[in-house]
């Protein structure tokens, strides 16, 4: 039985086709829905932290629709917080300077494991699958 605050194995396994390659500091946009589905960006904010999203414009604003980060840790990738822009801001894990958790908020880290598990196998589907996210990095 897997751990109620790390993503699944299949969610795991999309988050490290949307995330692998990207150096600490770049940013990946992947689109291969072609406007049919919202595009997927991620941005390596540390060694350890990355934040994938869906975004949109209003009045010039981009907004998330939502935007997630995520640290690894030895077991897994753990969600720490979520963002929908002018709706809801949720921090579930407190990090320390070197983005490892020192606290956590068990009922909203266990919600945002759960929104995230299915959020990123719908990311899968709607982008052409893990393979065709991974050759998205080669095109892009």
């Amino acid at each position: 039985m897997s751990s109620p605050y790390i993503l699944s194995p299949r969610a795991t396994e999309v988050l490290e086709a949307i995330i692998g390659g990207v150096a600490v500091g770049g940013a990946r946009k992947i689109d291969n829905a072609r406007g049919t589905y919202m595009a997927v960006n991620v941005d390596r904010l540390s060694q350890n932290r990355w934040a994938v999203a869906h975004t949109y414009l209003q009045n010039g604003d981009v907004m998330s629709d939502p935007d997630v980060q995520f640290v690894k840790v030895r077991t897994g990738y753990m969600p720490t917080a979520f963002d929908q822009s002018g709706v809801i801001y949720v921090e579930a894990v407190l990090l320390d300077g070197n983005d490892q958790p020192t606290g956590f908020r068990d009922k909203a880290l266990r919600d945002l494991v759960q929104f995230c598990n299915t959020w990123l196998v719908n990311i899968q589907e709607q982008q052409g699958g893990v393979d065709a996210i991974r050759a998205a990095h080669k095109e892009g």
